[in-house]
């Protein structure tokens, strides 16, 4: 940070002035409670994302076996 030419007043004014843009504790406990209950619900959603895949995945994997039994017994079953 360049202090040099700047005279003391300057200086104060320029710390004044970024003062303002500074968070406060009150600011930053404000904020923490807005992420918890965002990262809450966001639990929450992955564990609906879990519950829905670990049903997906098996029923998949069932429906696939069914059409490949059915497919092999309609090859069986053609003539010739």
């Amino acid at each position: 940070m360049a202090t040099q030419g700047k005279t003391e007043g300057e200086r104060i004014a320029n710390l004044e002035g970024q003062i303002a843009h500074l968070a406060t504790k009150a600011d930053l406990a404000a904020l923490e409670a807005r992420l918890d209950s965002k990262i809450e619900a966001l639990r929450a959603e992955m564990s609906t994302v879990k519950w829905i895949i670990s049903i997906a995945i098996p029923a998949a994997i069932a429906i696939t076996g069914i059409v490949v039994g059915i497919v092999v017994q309609v090859l069986n079953n053609l003539p010739g």
